[in-house]
């Protein structure tokens, strides 16, 4: 079968399959070390662009804590959450339906 033409489940189960296959040839293994070597390479070369979602979630914390007081950043966020919040309630009256799983996940 063709692999592309494969749904997106079977692809992963299928590469894993030829994976399973492959793996003690030695010209796999020879691949995966050239990958490892050029994947510690790049991320010697380029530390900032191989970031933690921890480091991420900290530099975020520390650039709102910067600009917490900045009075155009908290009208921009409160715009944001009017946004958001507007939208949350369109799509509600659009499909009642989800009325009615908000109101369960809220029971919860």
């Amino acid at each position: 079968a063709d692999f592309d033409g494969l749904p997106v489940v079977r692809q992963a189960r299928e590469l894993e399959n030829l994976r399973a296959r492959w793996a003690s040839s030695a010209e796999y293994q020879s691949l995966m070390a050239a990958s490892t070597t050029a994947q510690r390479a790049l991320e010697t070369a380029y530390p900032q662009l191989f970031v933690s979602d921890e480091q991420l979630r900290q530099q975020l914390k520390q650039a709102h804590e910067a600009l917490k007081d900045n009075p155009d950043y908290r009208a921009r966020r409160s715009e944001r959450a009017d946004a958001w919040r507007a939208k949350e309630d369109f799509l509600e009256q659009q499909e009642p339906r989800l009325q009615t799983l908000r109101q369960q996940l809220q029971d919860q």
